[in-house]
């Protein structure tokens, strides 16, 4: 249509420029009262108004956020310790499996299951 910002000499684009600008800002006000309004007519801000919410953190959420967190600091120590390295070129290339190793393999698998896990122990 010949507004666009790449369109006509190098005045027209700012002046095309600054419209579409104009135009995306008076949307995006308008999209923000109507927000404001929307939140108003549900009393928020209201002293006194709490937010329902059903869910209770229990113990095997915590349980699980245990073992995320600890899973996670061990693969890290893992790296660290370079452990766990791979390659390819163009057959896979691991470090000597050790030990330790095999350990970090088997948290690994651990973490990579966890929903899995979690799927199945909550049927």
């Amino acid at each position: 249509m010949g507004r666009g910002i790449r369109q006509g000499n190098f005045f027209r684009r700012v002046q095309n420029l600054l419209r579409v600008g104009s135009i995306l800002l008076t949307l995006m006000t308008e999209s923000f009262v109507e927000t404001a309004d929307s939140m108003r007519s549900r009393g928020y801000g209201l002293k006194g108004r709490t937010a329902l919410s059903l869910y209770r953190f229990d113990n095997r959420d915590r349980a699980v956020v245990v073992t995320l967190f600890l899973g996670t600091a061990l693969l890290g120590s893992a790296y660290l310790l370079d452990q766990m390295a791979a390659l390819y070129d163009p057959k896979i290339i691991l470090n000597p499996i050790t030990g330790v190793s095999v350990l970090f393999y088997f948290i690994y698998a651990l973490l990579a299951l966890l929903p899995m896990l979690l799927i199945i122990s909550s049927q």
